[in-house]
């Protein structure tokens, strides 16, 4: 069955009642507030960093298997660290998480995992290695469509729901709205701008199409929340205030009239 924008986000598929909750709190209550939820930023996930490329100091993006774990304690600072070794066709890179020794039960020996952040010189040996970089773990196949191979959308966490739920809850969403939505935009001022439709607009702005980003200019503009697509809710939110201010206007001449009738 077809979701609607009134769907209430305990009806969403991977939402539960805590979760529904949790989104209560950050005032998301249906799918649309859902889809208002716009994503903090964009990773390439199309163009990812061989391990022997990466350099101390720049942001590496790679998609790698876990190939050694492990966890210690520093016997000066008590310091619990887990730690493993990941891989790719290129060579091996240790990624270290301080003070997350729940770890050790989530990342597992042959994993496939996407880690981003800097890679810093290593204090004990000659190369570099990943300090509590973000992360996600690749289960199954179907993961990829959402996850990775494409410019993936990256959320602020709400709660314990991480940017990594989000995405699949959005994805879910999107696929089983209606092709078409109510505009709130008239025909009119949509032809004007050359504003594309909502649901067009809904899509581009939680997971870019290829098309619509082309070369590093149209990424840039994205990570601004520049795109028409953007523009076009921004014009919404204030096409709406406005009609709101002017029809709450509209009611106090009424009321200001009919009280001047009973003057009378």
């Amino acid at each position: 069955m077809p979701l609607t924008l009134d769907t209430p986000v305990l009806e969403l598929k991977g939402i539960g009642m805590k979760r529904a909750e949790m989104l209560s709190q950050a005032q998301i209550h249906d799918l649309e507030d859902l889809l208002k939820y716009k994503p903090l930023r964009y990773e390439d996930r199309t163009r990812f960093q061989k391990i022997s490329d990466l350099k101390a100091d720049e942001e590496a993006l790679i998609e790698a298997i876990v190939s050694i774990t492990g966890r210690y304690t520093t016997p000066m600072k008590k310091m619990r660290i887990f730690e493993m070794v990941v891989e790719d066709e290129s060579g091996s890179l240790p990624v270290k998480f301080f003070n997350q020794p729940y770890l050790d039960r989530l990342f597992k020996k042959d994993l496939t995992v996407i880690l981003y952040g800097i890679p810093r010189l290593d204090d004990y040996s000659d190369g570099i290695s990943l300090h509590n970089p973000e992360y996600e773990i690749i289960a199954r196949e179907s993961d990829r469509m959402v996850h990775t191979g494409r410019i993936v959308p990256i959320y602020r966490r709400i709660g314990r729901l991480t940017s990594r739920m989000l995405r699949q809850v959005i994805f879910q969403s999107l696929e089983a709205l209606p092709k078409t939505l109510e505009d709130p935009l008239p025909e009119s001022v949509i032809a004007k701008y050359r504003f594309p439709d909502r649901r067009r607009a809904y899509q581009e702005i939680h997971f870019p199409s290829s098309g619509e980003i082309s070369n590093e200019n149209d990424l840039k503009i994205l990570q601004l929340h520049q795109t028409v697509f953007h523009q076009r809710f921004i014009f919404e939110e204030f096409f709406l205030f406005q009609l709101g201010f002017q029809l709450s206007k509209e009611d106090r001449k009424k009321v200001s009239k009919n009280r001047l009738i009973e003057m009378k």
